[in-house]
């Protein structure tokens, strides 16, 4: 009979990253309240964020972030970031970093949208 030290168990590292727009009230409080371990990506809100958000995950190695959380504006069916307003008229034309940033997440990766309204 054979014993595992549960201390000897190691589980794989989580790779999340929360990205959050400096055009948001208040984000410099938001930005300290993130967990640690979770890389802390803070995105110019006088710029298009989808763009800025998958240029960042296109250095990242495809299928490695197991979460992608975003603290940013929104109402209903739209979400603000930055210069850029996403909704269901334009989904289409911003397809390609869309492609680029769910590229980014594991399998079973989530993105996580944190926002008023």
């Amino acid at each position: 009979m054979s014993t595992v030290n549960p201390s000897s168990l190691s589980t794989p590292q989580r790779t999340e990253i929360a990205f959050v727009l400096n055009n948001v009230a208040d984000w410099q409080t938001l930005a300290a309240g993130v967990r640690p371990g979770v890389q802390l990506v803070v995105l110019d809100g006088a710029g298009d964020g989808l763009a800025q958000m998958a240029d960042y995950l296109a250095q990242k190695a495809p299928g490695s972030v197991d979460a992608i959380h975003l603290l940013g504006h929104g109402s209903s069916g739209s979400l603000n970031l930055g210069a850029l307003t996403l909704n269901t008229d334009n989904l289409q034309q911003h397809a390609a970093a869309l492609v680029q940033i769910g590229g980014a997440l594991t399998a079973e990766g989530d993105w996580l949208l944190y926002g008023c309204n």
